[in-house]
C-alpha cells in the first residue's frame, strides 16, 4: 500500500536525484529564508540575482512537498478579493499597484526561465471567469469603470445578448463589456449550462510548480555554489531577534529513526516564507512582543482537487466557474464563503512518452483551526470528492452522463491572511524578519514579486505604501 495516499500528478512527475542536505552543525550566514515552498524559492532567486549577500535555505520537509507540490498548477494575475473592495478598503492606487505589480510577475517569470534556461512546460493564455448572477456582472463592470478612471488596463467583460434584453444595465457601463451570442460564452467557458450569462477574461496559465521549484533550486545550487547552501528536514524552533542580527534555534527532522538534533544558526535577517509557521517561536529582543500576532496571521483551509486524463486534442486552459447566489451587491464576507470551482487544462506526460490532456478540477475546501495541524498524508475526503463529480456532471461538456476514472486525488493546505492578502516586508517592530507568505489561494504570481520586490528593498529602492504591507 501507498504509504502516502496525497499523491499529486506534480509530485508524480518530481523525479528528484539530488541528495538531501540535512544540517549537522551551528552556522553563521548572512540571510535565512525559511520555506523551501515557491515563495522561498523566489525570494532565494531574486535575493542571489540581485545581491551580494550569503543565502541559506532551510525547508522542515522537502522542496515543493508542502502546497507547492499540492495545488492546482494554476498561474492566475488575481486575487481571493474583488477589485472594488480593495479599493474601498485600500484606496483606487493601491488597488491598481497591486493588479499591476502582480501582472509584470509574468514578465519577471519569463525573465527566470530565459536566465535559468528551464526546460518545465509553462502554458500561458487568455483564461476565462464565468459568472451567473446579476451582483457580478456589475461588480466586474465596476471594476472596469475604476480601472479605466485610473488609466490602467481593464479586462475584457463579455455579457450574453440574450440576458441583456431583459436586464438593464446602468448607462455608465455601456462602454466597458461586450454584447456576444450566449452561445459564444458557452463556448469560452466550455460549458453547456446555460446559466452562466457573462465570462470575463485574463491571462492566467498552467505550470507544474513543484517541478519549476526543484528545476530553479538545481540552477542555484550549481550557480550560486559559494553564496547558496540548502538544508531540508530542517526546521526553526525560535527565531531570536537582536538588534543587530538574529538567531535560529533549527532542529532535525529525521526519518531514519535517529532523534532530533538541534543547532544553532545566526544571520544578520530572516525571511519566513512557509505556511507551517505555527512551530516558530517568535522572541524580539529590540522592540515590542511579535510572537502572538504572528501566529494569527494567516489562517489554513484544505483545498481539494482531482484530475483525469484526455485525448490530446485542445489546447491548454484555465477557466474558473463562480456559483454564488444572487444578490443585489456583493458582500466580501459572503463572497469568500461561498466556493468557486476552476478548472486547468494542460499536456502531461503520464508515463514515458505517453501524453495525454490532464484535466484539474478543483474548489472544495475544509478549515483547519492551525496549519500545523494539518496532515498531509490523510486520505481524500469521499464528500470533496462528490461535490467535483457533481460540478463535472453538471458544467464539463461530454460528461454529463459518464462516470470519470480520477487518476490523482489530492488535497494541500493553503494559507490565508485575515485581508486575503500576501504580507510582504520587513516587520514594523523589528527590521530583520521579514515576510513573503500568504498564498490566499493565488500563490504563484504574488511569491515571484514579493521575492522580487525583497530583493530590490534589500538593495535600497524604496516603494510606496502597499496592500502587500505588513500591519504594525
Amino acid at each position: 500500500m501507498n504509504p502516502n495516499p496525497n499523491i499529486s500528478p506534480w509530485l508524480y512527475q518530481l523525479k528528484r536525484t539530488r541528495p538531501v542536505d540535512i544540517i549537522s552543525g551551528d552556522l553563521t550566514t548572512d540571510i535565512v529564508v525559511v520555506g523551501g515552498g515557491i515563495s522561498g524559492i523566489m525570494t532565494a532567486y531574486f535575493l542571489l540575482k540581485h545581491t551580494n549577500r550569503e543565502i541559506t535555505l532551510v525547508e522542515g520537509s522537502k522542496v515543493a512537498h508542502g502546497a507547492t507540490g499540492h495545488n492546482a498548477g494554476q498561474i492566475v494575475s488575481e486575487f481571493e478579493r474583488p477589485f472594488t473592495d480593495l479599493v474601498r478598503e485600500y484606496g483606487l492606487q493601491k488597488a491598481v499597484d497591486a493588479e499591476e505589480n502582480t501582472l509584470y510577475s509574468w514578465v519577471l517569470l519569463d525573465e527566470i526561465y530565459a536566465e535559468a534556461k528551464l526546460q518545465t512546460p509553462l502554458s500561458s493564455f487568455m483564461g476565462y471567469n464565468g459568472y451567473k448572477h446579476r451582483a457580478h456582472v456589475v461588480d466586474a463592470l465596476k471594476a472596469n469603470l475604476l480601472r479605466q478612471y485610473a488609466g490602467t488596463v481593464t479586462n475584457p467583460v463579455y455579457i450574453a445578448k440574450e440576458w441583456l434584453l431583459r436586464n438593464k444595465l446602468p448607462e455608465e457601463f455601456k462602454d466597458l463589456f461586450q454584447t456576444v451570442p450566449q452561445s459564444d460564452i458557452l463556448s469560452l467557458l466550455e460549458t453547456e449550462n446555460t446559466e452562466y450569462i457573462c465570462a470575463t477574461a485574463l491571462k492566467k496559465g498552467c505550470v507544474n510548480s513543484a517541478l519549476l521549484s526543484e528545476e530553479i533550486v538545481g540552477y542555484l545550487l550549481a550557480t550560486f555554489k559559494a553564496r547558496f547552501r540548502l538544508f531540508e528536514h530542517t526546521s526553526v524552533a525560535l527565531a531570536s531577534l537582536n538588534k543587530d542580527n538574529v538567531n535560529l534555534a533549527v532542529m532535525t527532522n529525521r526519518k531514519d529513526g535517529n532523534p532530533e538534533e538541534g543547532y544553532q544558526m545566526h544571520c544578520n535577517q530572516v525571511i519566513l516564507c512557509t505556511n507551517g509557521f505555527e512551530r516558530i517561536r517568535i522572541k524580539n529582543n529590540s522592540g515590542d512582543e511579535i510572537d502572538a500576532k504572528f501566529h494569527h496571521m494567516v489562517n489554513g483551509d484544505i483545498g481539494y482537487m482531482a484530475a483525469y486524463i484526455e485525448d490530446l486534442n485542445h489546447p491548454p486552459t484555465a477557466l474558473g466557474y463562480y456559483d454564488q447566489d444572487e444578490t443585489d451587491s456583493v458582500n466580501i464576507d459572503a463572497y469568500n464563503d461561498i466556493p468557486y470551482v476552476y478548472k486547468t487544462r494542460r499536456p502531461y506526460e503520464l508515463e514515458k512518452n505517453e501524453m495525454h490532456n490532464l484535466i484539474c478540477i478543483g474548489g472544495p475546501e475544509q478549515q483547519v483551526a492551525e496549519t500545523q495541524d494539518y496532515d498531509r498524508y490523510a486520505p481524500f475526503i469521499k464528500e470533496k470528492g462528490e461535490i467535483i463529480d457533481d460540478f463535472v456532471r453538471k458544467n464539463v461538456l461530454n460528461h454529463k452522463d459518464k462516470t470519470l476514472e480520477y487518476k490523482f486525488k489530492w488535497h494541500g493546505i493553503m494559507c490565508y491572511t485575515p485581508s486575503n492578502m500576501r504580507v510582504v516586508g520587513s516587520e514594523p517592530k523589528n527590521p530583520l524578519l521579514y515576510y513573503n507568505l500568504g498564498c490566499n489561494g493565488v500563490g504563484i504570481m504574488t511569491s515571484i514579486f514579493g521575492g522580487y520586490k525583497i530583493a530590490k528593498m534589500f538593495v535600497g529602492e524604496k516603494f510606496a505604501p502597499s496592500i502587500f504591507d505588513p500591519k504594525k
